[in-house]
């Protein structure tokens, strides 16, 4: 049976519901490979592919660089939609000086979209579409209450810096006035402190426990801004509108987008409607990340013989050995040693020890 070496740890893959992916009658799935960064070249030839998720650590980088010198395949997997800000706004990347997914260095990449699949083609990657598993948990259509109640939500992490939260906070805060104007029955479900406290929500009002699909299931309507929680939502038959306070590109996309320049009372009438143009639209979306049309399978991939060899990485790899080297957890052990020699050298005992090994 081949092996196959995961970066990371176990239990990261299976929350994000790929495990059935890797058929384990055939394949050994070994983890936490970025523990053992430092494998040998010998060690690393008995691994048939190494896989990874995280693409800023060093470590992993490392692990995923070795693997390429010898000739291992290797596959990168994202663990969400596609966001743009995110790509290139997100500060856990800039702290590294790198933009996600850009370079991408491995010989495979999967990712959620159709759309998404082609633009990471369109930059010279081998790109494969998939789907995680956890973004539509529940395959049974959720039953629609009919009560005209709407959800309020935002991403984990909506906004990358502080101009983005004022503007996030001032949509929202226009939003449930018009939506109290209206007499329209809302619930919450938002994690961020600081929006929690500037928009007052009470806590017995902020659904934050619990499941998605369970919050989902007490409402009629979504107010989001993007984040897998569209795709779920308009699955499940629920119009959504996402929350624009960026002027970023957007990949996913809804049958409705608020943002302080259009008449929100208007959009909020015309989601109450349930367009159906617009519902045939968010169909149209969800279709194009279920139904994953793309030619190679992960299966399909571990089984072929082809590796991109040839992408130009030397950038990637400077900035990955820099970020390496300049870690707070990188031990400078020759350092240490060289300390510790000089010091007992000085040492007059010591000292007539190392001319007698030195003498040798």
């Amino acid at each position: 049976m081949e092996k196959i070496l995961f970066a990371e740890n176990k239990k990261y893959y299976k929350n994000l519901g790929i495990m059935d992916y890797f058929n384990k009658n055939k394949y050994i799935l070994e983890f936490n490979g970025m523990k053992n960064y430092k494998i040998t070249d010998k060690e690393i030839k008995k691994y048939s592919a190494v896989v990874s998720f995280n693409y800023t650590s060093p470590l992993v980088n490392f692990l995923i660089l070795k693997a390429k010198k010898n000739g291992i395949k290797t596959i990168l997997m994202s663990d969400g939609i596609i966001d743009w800000a995110n790509l290139f706004d997100n500060p856990k990347q800039k702290k590294y000086d790198l933009d996600l997914y850009h370079p991408i260095i491995h010989d495979y990449f999967f990712c959620l979209g159709e759309e998404e699949k082609d633009y990471f083609d369109f930059l010279g990657n081998d790109t494969e579409q998939y789907m995680l598993n956890r973004i539509i948990s529940n395959k049974d259509k959720l039953d629609l209450p009919n009560n005209e109640k709407f959800l309020i939500t935002t991403a984990n992490t909506a906004y990358f810096n502080d101009s983005e939260r004022d503007h996030l906070e001032k949509i929202l805060k226009k939003v449930i006035k018009i939506l109290d104007e209206m007499n329209i029955n809302y619930i919450f479900r938002i994690f961020d402190e600081y929006l929690i406290n500037n928009l007052d929500i009470q806590s017995e009002n902020n659904y934050d426990d619990g499941n998605f699909d369970s919050v989902l299931s007490k409402v009629d309507f979504v107010i989001t801004t993007p984040s897998s929680i569209t795709i779920n939502a308009m699955y499940h038959d629920r119009p959504v509108a996402q929350l624009i306070y960026r002027d970023t590109p957007m990949f996913v996309q809804s049958g409705w987008n608020i943002n302080m320049g259009n008449n929100i009372e208007q959009t909020i009438n015309s989601i109450l409607k349930k367009d159906k143009n617009r519902i045939n639209f968010q169909n149209w979306q969800v279709e194009k990340y279920i139904n994953v049309k793309s030619e190679k399978k992960i299966i399909d991939v571990l089984d072929s013989d082809d590796i991109n060899g040839s992408k130009k990485i030397e950038n990637f790899i400077n900035i990955n050995l820099y970020n390496l080297i300049n870690s707070k957890y990188n031990f400078n052990l020759e350092y240490f040693v060289r300390k510790v020699y000089l010091k007992f050298k000085k040492n007059k005992y010591f000292k007539k020890l190392f001319n007698i090994i030195d003498n040798l």
